[in-house]
């Protein structure tokens, strides 16, 4: 469904004082009739507070058929109070006649509501249903009901470049008052990334704190086209008035209104952003008692200051499916559908996601907008692809907020290191390739295909490095940088830069022939600091004993610079060039009777490793090694191509 047909439904006053429902807008006619709401005061809060409790609500077939049982009486009789008389014939031609060609776009309208009825607007008209239909109409993608907020300045679309740019506020404050989120939160952040992993038109951002002085001062200084919140959130039983709660200095709670919210985001609103998505409890309930304020409500209250459009939530939702939402809501509207298009897409990721065929979280979702249309971007490709950046965390400690918090995607593996030595990994060697490189390989595998640059940002062992170039391998295609720290400072590099003419190039060395009768070869490669004799003694080819996991190999060759340091690289080019030399000579090897295992013993940083990796998937099985400094020895970690089992380490 690639656009709707417009039928605009309008629930007021009339000058008679009496309330009518009637056709604003429509293909067909413009009717008018009396408007009975569908409950009494007291028969709607009930029966509103029965769905909230079933939705969420556990009890396998039971449960199940009583929530399908009360969303079709909803919804029927929803149906029924904006369909009396003539409403109904028009209704009917419109989703039956236009429908079921284009889909049609119900845009509910409650007027001024003046003398605030909550059993009006505080129904769940997602809900809405066709006596004996299979199902509710905003249920898939072909209708959708939304709430509408018709106000004197029109909505322009905004001409906005890919990628689509979130910042999300997640915010989980330390009081007794509400349950700390911090591990909902990191999972939701997680999965998050991992549903939107390869898509590269949403670029989502994590606020660092989650308090109103850094939301004025990152929507300040950065353009962001969506507001992202998951956290807490609250309705003054009295008020009506809703809030989201924030942290403040002290990780304590902090209410921020929506009236508030809107005065945070008038800037930002005026130059770039657009919407606004509330994953909080009751972020789009209507106050539900008579004489509030009917734009109390967060969701609300920021429409009506002005924001094209809101999402939020009236009723409380799963975590897995604001994930499914969210993945199904950000890819669409990224790909530059109307929003009313992107919440219907969300909707079905939930649909398909659910578990429960009698699932009803899919009605969670509210969309409040001042767009008749629902076109709030024009998305317009970039001239020219955008850098992707991936995070990887293995070594605690290094870099852990900036690696986290700003790539496109970011893999924590610091988990399987979780004892002192930092070089073995918590659950014995054969993790290594059981589970660290597999789960490396699993994040970055999706991007081997992709035309964009990739930017890899790294706190890793030696062996990662190098194994992050190798999942990334240069046939592939794609452009490779690598995020590198250094004493004069952080900057990436990449493989095409000049190469300064002082730059240290390799000594001629020849490879050394140590045993005619092994086919394998060790690798000395020494930039940081200096492998070659550490590797001999490990070898035994010095004068301590050969270590009981050193390799038997056939020839050794080394790859030293003469001054080593972590300073010895000089840019990208330099690290580029020196690992193109390495890896032709592991090639002339293979060519020279080298059949068995490369091993690879490896002091350099990670720019040189990644750039190595990625031109070794030829040379074939390569077995990679760690210095454990504890121990004043190695130990051997990866094996790639990856292999399983007790035969990677032997």
């Amino acid at each position: 469904m690639s656009s709707y047909e417009d039928l605009e439904i309008e629930i007021s006053r009339c000058l008679c004082k009496k309330w009518e429902v009637r056709v604003l807008s429509s293909p067909i006619d413009r009717p008018r009739e009396r408007f009975e709401p569908p409950f009494k005061k007291k028969g709607f809060l009930r029966r509103i507070e029965d769905f909230e409790s079933l939705l969420l609500g556990h009890g396998g077939s039971v449960a199940g058929t009583q929530r399908e049982a009360l969303a079709r009486e909803l919804g029927e009789a929803l149906f029924k109070s904006v369909t009396p008389g003539a409403m109904g014939s028009t209704v009917h031609r419109c989703l039956h006649d236009l429908g079921l060609q284009r889909g049609l776009r119900i845009r509910l309208s409650l007027g001024n509501l003046e003398g605030y009825r909550p059993e009006i607007a505080g129904l769940p008209w997602e809900l809405l249903r066709e006596p004996d239909s299979e199902a509710p109409l905003s249920q898939g993608t072909r209708n959708q009901v939304v709430r509408y907020l018709d106000t004197p300045d029109p909505v322009v679309p905004m001409e906005i470049t890919r990628p689509l740019r979130v910042l999300a506020v997640l915010s989980s404050p330390q009081h007794e008052d509400w349950p700390p989120l911090d591990e909902v939160i990191r999972d939701h952040y997680r999965d998050l990334r991992a549903k939107l992993r390869g898509q590269l038109d949403v670029d989502l951002h994590r606020l660092a704190r989650p308090t109103l002085n850094e939301l004025t001062k990152r929507i300040e200084a950065h353009e962001f086209h969506a507001l992202h919140f998951f956290g807490h959130g609250d309705v003054d039983k009295e008020t009506g008035v809703g809030t989201l709660i924030f942290e403040d200095e002290d990780r304590g709670p902090r209410p921020v209104s929506g009236v508030e919210l809107a005065k945070v985001l008038e800037s930002a609103k005026k130059r770039s952003l657009r919407l606004a998505v509330v994953n909080s409890c009751q972020g789009a309930m209507m106050p539900r008692q008579e004489g509030q304020y009917r734009w109390a409500g967060v969701a609300s209250a920021l429409v009506a200051a002005g924001l094209p459009a809101t999402v939020a939530m009236q009723f409380t939702i799963s975590a897995e499916a604001a994930h499914s939402f969210s993945l199904g809501f950000y890819t669409a509207l990224a790909e530059g559908k109307p929003v009313d298009l992107a919440v219907a897409e969300g909707r079905r990721q939930m649909g398909n996601d659910a578990a429960d065929p009698t699932d009803y979280e899919w009605a969670t979702p509210v969309l409040t907008m001042r767009s008749r249309d629902g076109r709030i971007f024009r998305v317009g490709d970039p001239e020219s692809p955008r850098e992707v950046r991936l995070g990887v965390l293995t070594v605690a400690g290094h870099g852990k907020e900036e690696i986290s918090e700003e790539p496109d995607d970011f893999a924590d593996l610091s988990f399987h290191f979780a004892k002192e030595i930092k070089h073995l990994p918590d659950r014995g060697p054969e993790a290594w390739n059981r589970e660290i490189g597999p789960d490396l390989e699993v994040f970055l595998r999706p991007y081997s295909n992709t035309t964009h640059p990739i930017v890899l940002n790294l706190a890793v062992q030696c062996s990662l490095g190098f194994a992050a170039g190798y999942f990334l391998p240069a046939k592939a295609g794609m452009p490779v940088g690598v995020r590198q720290r250094g004493t004069g400072g952080t900057r990436d590099w990449w493989p095409n830069e000049e190469i300064p003419k002082d730059a240290q190039q390799w000594p001629e060395r020849p490879v050394e022939i140590l045993d005619l009768e092994s086919p394998d070869l060790a690798l000395a490669l020494g930039i940081s600091w200096p492998v070659a004799n550490a590797l001999r003694d490990f070898l035994g080819l010095g004068e301590k004993e050969r270590a009981n996991t050193a390799p038997r190999v056939g020839r050794l060759l080394v790859a030293e610079l003469e001054v080593t340091g972590q300073e010895a690289l000089r840019g990208g080019g330099h690290a580029s060039q020196l690992a193109s030399q390495v890896a032709t000579r592991l090639q002339e090897q293979r060519a020279h009777g080298i059949t068995g295992t490369i091993h690879v013993f490896a002091s350099a940083p990670n720019a040189l490793l990644v750039f190595l990796g990625r031109l070794s998937g030829v040379l074939g099985r390569i077995q990679l090694y760690e210095f454990v400094e504890q121990e004043n020895t190695y130990v051997p970690s990866l094996v790639l191509p990856l292999e399983t089992g007790s035969e990677a380490t032997e």
